[in-house]
């Protein structure tokens, strides 16, 4: 069962956010430790781009990205056990991480999955997608009123960590 962030967390009122309200849930496997500490971060920021910029800034600086970051232990929710134990992981482990944190704190956020594709083609022309440009980012409702939504990329992809690239972002 959900949990609408704004209620538990007590945090932020957008305007317009009636039709939103499935992107502010929470399951009931996040741990008020999660609460605590997202509310920490956020605390007196305003904007969705604030929050957000918050969250990623404090995602970037005190996590490692890793394509091995071990098993996650049964019973344990996904989102604290890599704030709080794991400490590391790739895209999914960030977004997911972002997603549920930007929601705490009342800002109606999307996660998303796909590729990230280059300029890359092969001889005939045909645009190249591999498994390492697999990714999964965060999505956050910037303007409710005119349904806008800004990607919010915590890592980039795993070609993006081999070249040392700094990922896009909103």
């Amino acid at each position: 069962e959900a949990k609408t962030a704004q209620k538990a967390a007590g945090s932020q009122n957008l305007n317009d956010l009636q039709s939103y309200g499935n992107y502010l849930e929470i399951s009931e496997s996040v741990t008020q430790r999660t609460i605590d500490l997202t509310l920490s971060i956020t605390e007196g920021l305003k904007s969705p781009t604030e929050i957000a910029r918050a969250i990623r800034g404090y995602l970037t600086s005190n996590f490692a990205y890793s394509l091995e970051p071990g098993e996650l232990p049964p019973g344990e929710d996904f989102v604290d056990y890599f704030l709080f134990e794991g400490r590391q992981g790739y895209c999914v482990y960030f977004a997911s991480a972002m997603t549920i944190m930007l929601r705490i704190a009342g800002v109606p956020a999307r996660y998303a999955e796909g590729f990230k594709v280059f300029r890359e083609t092969d001889e005939t022309g045909a645009v190249l997608v591999r498994n390492s440009d697999a990714h999964a980012w965060a999505e956050v409702l910037t303007d409710a009123e005119a349904g806008i939504w800004t990607i919010w990329d915590a890592t980039g992809t795993p070609r993006d960590q081999w070249n040392s690239q700094p990922p896009e972002n909103g």
